[in-house]
C-alpha cells in the first residue's frame, strides 16, 4: 500500500470545475459566432454534466438518504430537483442552438449568452449546496475503505456514462 490517504468523495466536486470550463468553452464559441464550435462545446458540456448528475443519482444520493445524512437545506429530493432543473435548462439551451453550417447571428449570440445565465446560477448554487452539505456528510459517515471503494465506483460510472451519453438526433446535416 502506498500510504496515500483515501480519496474523499468531496474530490468528486472537482468535476464541477471541469463542467464550468466546458460551459465557458461553449459560450466563448457562441460569442465568437462559431455555430459548429458552439454545438461541439455544448455537447461536451452537456455530456459531462449529465454523466456527473447520473453518477450522483445512482451511487451517492441513495446512500446519502439511507444513512440519514440529509439536513433541512440538503436532502436527496432537493438535489434531485436541482438535477431535474439543470436537465430542463440544458434542453432549452439545446433547442436554441443554431445550425452548425452558419455563423451565429449577433442577436442570437446575445440571447444564448443571456439564457445561459439561469443555467450558470443553478450550477453555482448546486455546487455550493453539495460542497457544504452533501459531500462532507458522506465523507464523514464512511470509513476510508468504503469511501475509497465508492469513489472508484463513482469515477468509473461517470466515465462510462459520459461515453454512452446519447446524442439527440440532429435536424440538420453537418
Amino acid at each position: 500500500m502506498s500510504g496515500a490517504p483515501a480519496p474523499q468523495l468531496a474530490d468528486l466536486a472537482g468535476t464541477h470545475g471541469e463542467i464550468r470550463g466546458r460551459l465557458y468553452d461553449w459560450l466563448e464559441a457562441v460569442a465568437a459566432g462559431d455555430a459548429r464550435g458552439a454545438r461541439r462545446g455544448f455537447e461536451a458540456f452537456d455530456g459531462l454534466l449529465r454523466a456527473h448528475a447520473a453518477m450522483e443519482e445512482e451511487h451517492l444520493l441513495p446512500l446519502f438518504a439511507a444513512r440519514g445524512l440529509e439536513s433541512p437545506g440538503c436532502t436527496a429530493d432537493i438535489l434531485r430537483g436541482e438535477h431535474d432543473k439543470i436537465r430542463r435548462l440544458l434542453e432549452r439551451a439545446r433547442a436554441q442552438l443554431p445550425p452548425p453550417a452558419e455563423p451565429i447571428a449577433p442577436r442570437l449570440r446575445v440571447d444564448l449568452i443571456f439564457e445561459s445565465r439561469n443555467l450558470r446560477e443553478v450550477l453555482e448554487h448546486h455546487d455550493q449546496r453539495e460542497r457544504a452539505g452533501f459531500f462532507p456528510a458522506l465523507d464523514a459517515a464512511l470509513g476510508a475503505e468504503e469511501r475509497a471503494a465508492l469513489y472508484a465506483i463513482c469515477e468509473r460510472s461517470q466515465s462510462s456514462a459520459a461515453e454512452r451519453e446519447p446524442r439527440p438526433p440532429s435536424s440538420c446535416s453537418s
